[in-house]
């Protein structure tokens, strides 16, 4: 009898191994998941919950793509029509190649269709529209913002900076104060980072709404060199306008994630940052306490102006389970999972349930940023593959000392000059 039992649960364990085995597997690339505190406190919740949403005979795998949005990228552009991954997370910038490329599915009919829709904001919505097709679903919004160390500018007697010439002043100031133990401010500049644009433009849009302009049906440079110089001369000036810079010459070539992690750990006074510092302060409360945030400094003759970052969940237009790939896309953009991840995450929510929350009307740091929303610009639907490589380019030109502010600010004329004349933006 004993014998029978265990043969019985046995062949039960057996099965069940087998039926999981037997299981299709949808896959869903998403960068966040990679890192701290969003692996350890989002993952796990999404991993209990997410079947509930699932057919039976299917499961997500628990592989959630490569490490960084770069390789993220270039693997999904490389493996997109063997069908996975079935959903990608991603970047505003790389909606339109994708689409462009036909690697993303048109989500129109299925917004529409969707009873929650109406609890999008509609700037969040508008900004993943190409050519009158919606091809992401937004889980996130946030704009860059000035962020500081409030005893660091009580200390040195110092207020914060408005203009760009106050910003490199006190920057090289908090850097001399410091014996460079602290630098007054740090930038990225690392090859296939995407910061290293979104920190560029953030600047560039107090002088422009836009770098490229439609015209008579196609889209020309609408950027100046004067312009892009004065963007770069911000570069060159916190670099080298003083003995001592207000950023760290031994950094060039530093990325996000190394930048987020200097300031919770004292190594800069200001950042151009998001929401987001506050997931990476969650082991340094005391720095989060000490963080004041301000708009960025404006440029002359310009306004208060900043990126809009908005980012989507997508489809694989090659996935052969795209039925359960939305149903993935809802449960990823519903009102608990994004309750759940922009808080964790300090993200601002583009959906207006979750703006309502307490947890968001009440919450200082988040308000700071949903009171600078209205400042953002959200990018050109344009392939932004090539321009954000000429961009980074140019930074390094003059962070390097290989050209001037204005024999940079040219050659990037220039060069995204000819990414439109040859179509290729």
């Amino acid at each position: 009898m004993k014998w029978s039992l265990v043969l019985v649960i046995l062949l039960t364990l057996l099965c069940g191994v087998a039926s999981a085995l037997a299981a299709e597997e949808i896959v869903f690339w998403n960068w966040p998941f990679h890192v701290e505190p969003m692996k350890s406190e989002v993952v796990p919740w999404f991993q209990e919950n997410v079947v509930k949403v699932l057919p039976e005979g299917f499961r997500v795998a628990e592989d959630y793509g490569p490490p960084t949005y770069d390789e993220i990228r270039r693997k999904f552009i490389l493996q997109a029509q063997t069908g996975k991954p079935d959903v990608i997370e991603g970047l505003l910038e790389y909606v339109l190649s994708y689409k462009k490329m036909g690697l993303i599915e048109p989500l129109t009919s299925k917004f529409e269709e969707w009873s929650e829709k109406d609890q999008f904001m509609e700037t969040a919505i508008n900004a993943l529209k190409i050519d009158g097709e919606l091809w992401g679903i937004p889980y996130l919004v946030n704009v860059r913002l000035l962020l500081y160390r409030k005893s660091i500018f009580e200390k040195y007697g110092l207020k914060v900076p408005e203009s760009w010439t106050e910003f490199v002043d006190t920057a090289s100031k908090i850097t001399k104060a410091e014996d460079r133990r602290m630098f007054g401010f740090s930038f990225t500049s690392e090859k296939g980072e995407p910061r290293v644009f979104q920190e560029f433009i953030s600047f560039y849009f107090q002088l422009s709404d836009s770098l490229y302009r439609m015209e008579n049906g196609k889209w020309v440079i609408n950027a100046t060199p004067q312009q892009l110089t004065a963007v770069l001369g911000l570069y060159y000036d916190l670099m080298w306008r003083y003995d001592i810079p207000g950023v760290n010459p031994e950094e060039r070539g530093i990325g996000g994630g190394a930048q987020d992690q200097g300031f919770v750990q004292g190594k800069y006074a200001m950042v151009a940052a998001g929401p987001w510092m506050i997931g990476y302060g969650k082991n340094y409360p005391e720095i989060i306490a000490d963080t004041g945030i301000a708009p960025l400094p404006v440029a002359p003759g310009g306004r208060s102006a900043t990126y809009l970052e908005v980012k989507p969940i997508m489809i694989n237009k090659f996935s052969k389970h795209k039925d359960v790939a939305w149903e993935i896309v809802k449960f990823v953009t519903s009102k608990e999972f994004i309750a759940l991840e922009n808080k964790v995450e300090g993200a601002n929510p583009p959906r207006k349930d979750v703006a309502a929350l307490k947890d968001f009307q009440e919450d200082p740091w988040q308000m700071v940023f949903v009171n600078n929303l209205s400042t953002g610009r959200a990018l050109e639907p344009i392939n932004w593959d090539l321009p954000q490589r000429a961009i980074t380019e140019a930074i390094h030109k003059v962070i390097y000392k290989q050209s001037s502010p204005v024999e940079a600010g040219q050659w990037l004329y220039e060069e995204l000059k000819k990414l439109a004349e040859e179509g290729k933006i």
